[in-house]
């Protein structure tokens, strides 16, 4: 499918011509926790919404985790309080629940245009709710307990008791065909694609929902045991065992051909995807490959070759804390 065919698939709305240029891949990682005091937001890549150049100043440092959406916002955590940049266009800015603002903020992720965070283990959500992301969170867990939450476009996944919760936009099954083993429990970490869904139990991958390139049908055998992060891209899956980067699904751009090397031999820490390219971090220093029209590949700020403590990915926005 073209990029063309591709945004106005994931937008489903009516003024889809009008954002051929939105990002629309999902943001499938969690919000990625730093070491120590915390970090300065560094973006690159699209700016359509000021994702890059309106990053607010008191990021400089001090910043604890980090997330990105695929309809050009940033999210970020400092002090416990979130904060978030760029598009506005259903409120992921302005309608940021004020006791989020607050403080005491665990974690952050978002779901297209969709925010989403933990509270003291309660789900919080605001933005955009056309397939019920905010509108349909299961009450469960709104009432606590919540340990990981994650978005891809148009649904929402968290992890409570150990146990996949979803709800959102079912196109494809991302919400009725969990595989039942992880609606069961002992699962240790959820991710999204654009219409996919991914998890790790006991070591193993898990994928389910759309799988136009294989992202659930052709999941490399390997992947079976010993992972220990996943995430995806519109079409793209990836995940680390031992520390190696491995790949499947589509590869068009280069997503899976065009990853470095040294990936592979292993000393990956960190992972993220963001429409048709991928991010990760060897040794602190972060790597990219894949589509690159924006300059999300070519444009990694020099800065980022050392002490790269985090990476995200909007659809065409890298950002890392460093």
């Amino acid at each position: 499918m073209s990029t063309k065919g591709r945004l106005r698939l994931l937008l489903g709305v009516a003024t889809a011509a009008a954002l051929l240029t939105s990002a629309t891949s999902a943001v499938a990682a969690p919000a990625l926790e730093s070491s120590g005091a915390g970090g300065k937001v560094f973006a690159w890549g699209n700016d359509e919404y000021g994702e890059v150049s309106k990053i607010p100043q008191e990021l400089g440092s001090g910043v604890t985790a980090l997330a990105a959406g695929s309809y050009h916002n940033g999210f970020a955590l400092k002090r416990g309080r979130l904060h978030v940049w760029g598009n506005d266009d259903y409120g992921q800015v302005s309608k940021v629940p004020q006791e989020l603002k607050d403080g005491g903020v665990d974690a952050v992720a978002a779901a297209g245009a969709t925010g989403l965070a933990l509270k003291r283990g309660k789900l919080h959500a605001w933005g955009y709710d056309e397939s019920g992301e905010v509108s349909k969170v299961p009450q469960t867990l709104k009432d606590g307990g919540v340990t990981a939450v994650v978005g891809g476009y148009g649904t929402g996944y968290a992890i409570k008791n150990g146990k996949v919760h979803a709800w959102g936009d079912d196109e494809f099954g991302q919400v009725t065909k969990i595989p039942q083993t992880l609606k069961d429990g002992g699962v240790s970490a959820v991710a999204a694609g654009t219409k996919t869904g991914y998890a790790i139990k006991n070591g193993k991958v898990y994928a389910w929902g759309n799988d136009e390139y294989g992202q659930v049908t052709k999941l490399p055998q390997e992947l079976g045991s010993g992972v220990t992060a996943v995430t995806g891209g519109y079409g793209t899956g990836y995940a680390v065992k031992n520390g190696k980067l491995h790949a499947w699904g589509d590869d068009q751009y280069g997503q899976i051909s065009s990853i470095p090397q040294t990936l592979r031999s292993g000393g990956v820490s960190a992972i993220a995807a963001g429409f048709d390219n991928g991010y990760a971090v060897k040794h602190g220093k972060a790597y990219a490959w894949g589509f690159d029209d924006f300059g999300q590949v070519s444009t990694v700020p020099r800065e980022l070759g050392s002490c790269v403590v985090a990476i995200a990915a909007g659809g065409f926005t890298g950002y890392a804390l460093r």
